[in-house]
């Protein structure tokens, strides 16, 4: 009769001992927190980032500026002179856009790596089983968020950003608009200047 009790009672005491090693491997596995957006703000590869990407929008929106001036004051143009600057101002505007476009995906490229390699070697070092990002976890402790440590880090990281280099297909066509245009302001301030002939008098 003890041995058909004291059966069960083992079984239940193997599962409750299993149960309590799951938990407890669980318990130690040691997991960090990164919240990108402060990490951006936070870092010095962050704030140069966002520095240059303003820096190479100010330039963009100065050459547009400057040619829209240049539509603008071209009052002794023909309609299709005119249009034809609009025109021009329009396709610069697009190329304006994609440089823009192409900046920003080179400089986040450039984050993302040193990103990576620095969470990673941050990872190995301090032991950590796995290291998320902030926005695909519900909640957690301010104890397991490691933003400042890894800001830290990337600090020691050396990165330059640089002004994309010109493109010199699109140079060499800007400069023959350029020449164009000019001799096109050139015509029109010819016929601007020429003073109409008087009329010739007959003699009685």
């Amino acid at each position: 009769m003890s041995r058909v009790l004291l059966l069960p009672l083992c079984l239940m005491l193997c599962c409750f001992l299993q149960a309590c090693e799951q938990g407890s491997a669980q318990k130690q596995q040691k997991i960090g927190i990164v919240n990108i957006n402060r990490l951006l703000v936070d870092s010095d590869c962050g704030r140069a980032a966002a520095k240059h990407i303003e820096g190479v929008q100010d330039s963009l929106r100065e050459q547009l500026t400057s040619l829209q001036k240049e539509v603008d004051g071209a009052t002794k143009l023909t309609e299709k002179e005119k249009k034809a600057r609009e025109d021009t101002l329009q396709r610069e505007a697009q190329m304006a856009y994609a440089r823009m476009q192409a900046e920003q995906q080179n400089v986040n490229n450039i984050l993302n790596d040193v990103l990576h390699r620095t969470v990673e070697s941050y990872r190995k070092k301090k032991g950590y089983d796995m290291i998320l990002y902030s926005d695909v976890v519900l909640s957690f402790a301010e104890s397991v968020d490691v933003t400042s440590e890894i800001a830290l880090e990337m600090n020691k990281e050396k990165v330059t950003f640089t002004a994309p280099a010109p493109d010199e297909k699109a140079d060499e066509k800007k400069g023959e608009k350029t020449e164009d245009k000019k001799e096109t302001m050139d015509e029109a301030k010819k016929g601007s200047d020429k003073v109409p002939a008087a009329p010739k008098q007959e003699k009685p």
